[in-house]
């Protein structure tokens, strides 16, 4: 992986905000050191990273979400099944 990363970011002008948009995208990341290398082929075929910032803030969203939904749920059968 290290060596991806320096063949790709080192010949680039815009070193420093490629790695700020990786560091965003491996912090939202469940697994970084899989996602680390389709980030960095992803960057040298089309040469940013927005498409992939933009995709993880969409499918966070509608990740908690969902998960909102579900737990709301529980705790309400929860707590009628408790008064009960």
């Amino acid at each position: 992986a290290l060596a991806k990363f320096v063949e790709v970011v080192h010949p680039r002008d815009e070193k420093i905000e490629d790695m700020a948009q990786m560091d965003k995208l491996l912090k939202g990341a469940a697994n970084p050191s899989q996602a680390i290398l389709p980030m960095l082929n992803h960057l040298k075929a089309v040469g940013n990273l927005d498409d992939l910032i933009r995709e993880q803030k969409s499918g966070g969203r509608e990740r908690g979400r969902s998960r909102e939904r579900y737990t709301s749920k529980s705790r309400s059968r929860s707590r009628s099944r408790r008064r009960r």
